[in-house]
């Protein structure tokens, strides 16, 4: 059974949560017997750099969203919010 807590009160883990995990806020795309799998709400600045006579240059600077986490159904997760999309 996929159980978090929140608030005190234990949940079962499903797909368009909003939890709290590493200090930044995912979403919880799919979730089965052995894996729950949460993707990044916020996109995260990339630059590429590449040194140009001897100096660190940035070439391209982009925001993108960072790659999907796998994590036990049963990780206890503080839940705040849930998305129906």
């Amino acid at each position: 059974m996929k159980l978090i807590k929140s608030e005190g009160s234990l949940t079962r883990l499903q797909p368009g949560h909003i939890v709290v995990f590493s200090g930044e806020r995912w979403r919880v795309t799919s979730v089965n017997d052995c894996r729950a799998v949460i993707t990044p709400l916020e996109k995260r600045k990339t630059e590429v750099k590449q040194i140009i006579d001897g100096k660190e240059v940035v070439v391209a600077s982009f925001n993108k969203y960072g790659a999907s986490v796998n994590i036990s159904p049963n990780s206890e997760l503080e839940i705040v919010g849930y998305d129906k999309t």
